[in-house]
C-alpha cells in the first residue's frame, strides 16, 4: 500500500483470488479506494471477496482478450489502479490493457524467473502508465501484522483449511485445490 499510494476515490482492480488478492482488496478500500472489484477464476474464492467488501467480483479465466471484454463492460474507461496478485502472464498483460489513462498497476504475484511481459512503451507514454512492482518490505512486517490486527473484517476465513503436523503432505496437496486459500500446518498439542 506504501507503493501504491491510491489516489482518494480510486477504481481498484484486483487481479487474483489467493491470499495475497484478498488482502490487497481489503487494504484498497482501506487506503482511499471508491470502489474494489476482484477477478478470479474460483467461484469459492470469489465468494470469500465478495464477503470481504469488494463491491465487485468477476469470474474470468485466464485468456486475456476474454479478461478485457469482461471486465472493460464494467470500467470502459479503465481502471485506476490494476493490482495482479497472480503472476500470470497473461493477467500482468491484461491488467496494461485494463488500467485507465494515467492508471497504476501494481506488479504483486510472482512470475517466474524467465518469463517475460510484453509491454508497448508507446502504451505506457500515451497513456501515462506508472508500472510498479512490490517484493519482500522486511521492515515492515511489523506495521503490517498491527494493520491486519485492527481491521475491522474477519480476515480469518481466509484461512480454508487446517492440518496438524503429521498431515503436512496433505496440506501441500490441498494447496493447489480451488477451494484452498490459506492452509495452516499446526503442531499438535
Amino acid at each position: 500500500m506504501d507503493r501504491l499510494a491510491i489516489p482518494a476515490g480510486a477504481r481498484v482492480l484486483v487481479l487474483g483470488t489467493g491470499t495475497a488478492g484478498q488482502l490487497l482488496a481489503v487494504m484498497a478500500r482501506r487506503n482511499g479506494a471508491s470502489e474494489v472489484t476482484v477477478a478470479g477464476s474460483s467461484p469459492f474464492k470469489l465468494g470469500i471477496a465478495k464477503g470481504l467488501g469488494a463491491d465487485r467480483i468477476v469470474a474470468v479465466d485466464r485468456k486475456p482478450r476474454a479478461i478485457q471484454e469482461a471486465l472493460g463492460r464494467i470500467s470502459p474507461r479503465g481502471f485506476d489502479v490494476v493490482i495482479d496478485a497472480t503472476g500470470v502472464v497473461s493477467m500482468l498483460e491484461s491488467a496494461v490493457e485494463l488500467a485507465s489513462l494515467g492508471g497504476m498497476i501494481l506488479v504483486y504475484g510472482v512470475a517466474g524467473a524467465a518469463d517475460r511481459l510484453v509491454v508497448s512503451p508507446y502504451e505506457v507514454f500515451k497513456r501515462e502508465l506508472t508500472i510498479m512492482g512490490s517484493y519482500a518490505q522486511a521492515l515492515n512486517i511489523g506495521r503490517a501484522v498491527s494493520y491486519l490486527e485492527n481491521l475491522p473484517e474477519d480476515i480469518s476465513r481466509l484461512v480454508t483449511h487446517r492440518f496438524g503436523l503429521g498431515e503436512y503432505g496433505l496440506a501441500l496437496e490441498t494447496l493447489g485445490s480451488r477451494s484452498c486459500i490459506k492452509a495452516v500446518v499446526l503442531p499438535s498439542s
